[in-house]
């Protein structure tokens, strides 16, 4: 028996047909603590069944792992991203491919602000600071992946699972220092961006009782962010409990977005409204059949310039529009 016969005979246990062989070889490559690469190099060897006989045994709990429906990045812990390997476990969403569109789109409205500021001010050369926040960041891949990107741009997370933020700010201080030392990004407990409503409403709230914050200083720190992404939860309630009788393992408050899967989008958009710069982006993953209702919304609210970025499969995936500008 070769390693490629050990590895297509396993496949064919897996549940899905179109990842069965790489999910195999993943699995077996940790358990031989090889990397993927030098174990496809090894197709053809004769597997010695002695030798390897506690890499086989940890392969077929592995395998039996995956069969129950976990997945292998919660299997192996960690899960690759824009190029970055993610630490994962229960507490968080498991990146998926499609959330790289959310990471492009904001890479790519970032630098027209950036643009746009340079031009306006006759500023050459150095970054002016492009402040993003990422909402229900989850393992923070997508704040992290950014931070990674533009290391200039100021970068700041939150979410509602203090496990999930856990997860995020290991993420974040072992790529960051391994891309950008010194680099950090803020992580702040918060259902959607609660949190700061609140620091806000607070302090107004004082400024107005000792009358010392004119109206133009209370808007510029109410514009607190000139890009606000989101992975929310968007998956219709009724899909979710379908994912979980299947064996999804994730967790239901990273995924479950209500009867129609909108209801966090429908509290994050006045939100962001009121955080956002004039000219400030606001970006969302969705399904692509939530697409049509969320740019109503976002144009009921008062952005523009609405836009639907592509995943790699063609299906529309990010949507997103800007505030007014100040001009």
């Amino acid at each position: 028996m070769t390693y490629g016969f050990l590895l297509s005979e396993a496949a064919k246990t897996l549940p899905d047909p179109d990842t069965a062989f790489l999910d195999a070889t993943l699995l077996l490559a940790r358990c031989l603590l090889i990397s993927r690469t030098e174990l496809l190099s090894r197709l053809s060897l004769a597997w010695n069944p002695e030798s390897n006989k506690d890499a086989l045994a940890a392969f077929q709990v592995l395998l039996e792992r995956r069969r129950s429906g976990e997945s292998v990045a919660a299997i192996l812990g960690e899960k690759e991203f824009f190029g970055r390997s993610f630490m994962v476990n229960g507490a968080v969403l498991i990146p998926r491919p499609d959330t790289e569109t959310l990471v492009q789109a904001a890479l790519e409205v970032g630098d027209q602000l950036e643009l746009l500021v340079k031009q306006h001010s006759g500023a050459k050369g150095s970054s002016c600071g492009v402040r993003v926040h990422d909402a229900c960041t989850g393992s923070g891949a997508v704040a992290i992946s950014i931070a990674c990107e533009r290391p200039l741009w100021q970068v700041s997370a939150s979410d509602i699972s203090e496990e999930a933020l856990s997860v995020a700010r290991q993420n974040s201080i072992r790529l960051l220092e391994q891309e950008t030392p010194r680099k950090e990004i803020e992580f702040f407990p918060s259902d959607l961006l609660s949190t700061f409503l609140s620091f806000e409403a607070s302090h107004e709230t004082k400024a107005e009782a000792k009358a010392e914050m004119n109206a133009e200083i209370k808007a510029e720190r109410r514009a607190a962010f000139d890009i606000i992404t989101a992975n929310p939860p968007y998956v219709p309630h009724n899909d979710v409990d379908a994912m979980f009788e299947t064996g999804c393992k994730e967790p239901r408050l990273a995924l479950d977005g209500g009867q129609d899967g909108l209801d966090y989008i429908r509290r994050l958009i006045p939100q962001a409204k009121t955080l956002l710069a004039p000219g400030g982006y606001l970006l969302f993953e969705s399904d692509p059949f939530q697409v049509a209702s969320i740019c109503a919304m976002l144009t009921e609210s008062g952005f523009e310039g609405l836009r639907v970025w592509l995943d790699l499969a063609g299906r529309q995936r990010v949507t997103g529009g800007h505030l007014p500008s100040a001009d």
